[in-house]
């Protein structure tokens, strides 16, 4: 993660305050997760708003990010 941000010279949006897991576990029933999905973007832009998107299905959820200048 570190290495592909700094080489592609993209920034990752993401809040750094927040733990926004998008990939649900359950482990012995435990509830938890990962945060295993990212978003990055040039550095010309900011990131806006990042939202968790709800269970569609999918192992993994929905990451929707609006970014701005």
């Amino acid at each position: 993660f570190t290495r592909f941000a700094r080489d592609s010279g993209l920034t990752p949006a993401h809040n750094a305050h927040r733990f926004d897991h998008t990939w649900p576990v359950t482990f012995d029933g435990a509830h938890f997760g990962l945060a295993i999905d990212h978003s990055f973007a040039h550095p010309s832009l900011r990131m806006l708003k990042r939202t968790i998107g709800p269970d569609l299905g999918s192992d993994h959820l929905p990451v929707m990010v609006t970014f701005g200048y």
